[in-house]
């Protein structure tokens, strides 16, 4: 299954207190945490789902992307703190004036940029290095833990991974004993995983990793259009 890796950080950060497995420490378990991101992942990425940018520097990864909207002179009337004022589009939560053009007699089309920072080692975030490979753990909203894996190929790319245990007892009882649940609204339960090295080693050897996208070096040469 693949998903937008840049969409599904996201969304489980806006939901940070819904995943159904998380983790009770960042991982790998045991293994110091890194005061920056190691020098062979830094760059500028293009992802080959969406064509969006991602920069990382030693301590950050921000996203940046273009969005291209349509919409009609009605429907911008109708919502509200939105409105065309000396020639600019307001939305509403946006403080700059966005240009617009005109692409029939009432509907208009824009370009927004937007800029989001995925992982920042100066907030809480906390990164691991481990067998060659980035870890980066998201705190949720309660405190819990979100892991990604991010692996570098020969060509420079990185593959960005998340840690996508099932929330199933029976599996997680045969993963580790060193859990705790959680009653969530709707009678959903969550299960907080306090795994060893070794229960953690055996997370990732049974592939409960969800791909979420590839990142290619802009300065590469690569044969994926850009959307």
């Amino acid at each position: 299954m693949k998903v937008n890796f840049l969409t599904l950080f996201i969304l489980s950060l806006a939901l940070a207190c819904n995943p159904g497995v998380v983790f009770e420490h960042a991982n790998p378990p045991s293994i110091e945490a890194s005061k920056v991101i190691p020098g062979q992942y830094r760059g500028n990425y293009i992802c080959e789902s969406d064509s969006a940018i991602v920069k990382i520097d030693s301590r950050r990864i921000i996203q940046e992307v273009l969005v291209e909207f349509v919409t009609t002179l009605e429907k911008v009337q109708e919502t509200e703190h939105c409105s065309i004022v000396d020639g600019g589009l307001y939305l509403p939560g946006r403080k700059e004036c966005i240009p617009f053009e005109y692409i029939g007699e009432d509907t208009i089309s824009a370009i927004l940029f937007e800029q989001d920072t995925l992982f920042d080692l100066t907030r809480d975030h906390v990164a691991k290095m481990y067998r060659k490979q980035l870890f980066l753990n998201v705190p949720s909203d309660s405190g819990e833990w979100m892991t990604w894996i991010v692996r570098t190929e020969s060509d420079g790319t990185l593959l960005y991974s998340y840690i996508d245990v099932p929330d199933n007892k029976e599996l997680i009882d045969e993963l580790t004993v060193n859990y705790r649940e959680s009653r969530l609204k709707r009678d959903k339960t969550q299960y907080i995983l306090q795994p060893t090295l070794m229960e953690f080693e055996e997370i990732i050897k049974k592939d409960f990793v969800l791909f979420c996208d590839r990142l290619i070096p802009i300065n590469a040469e690569f044969d994926y259009p850009v959307k």
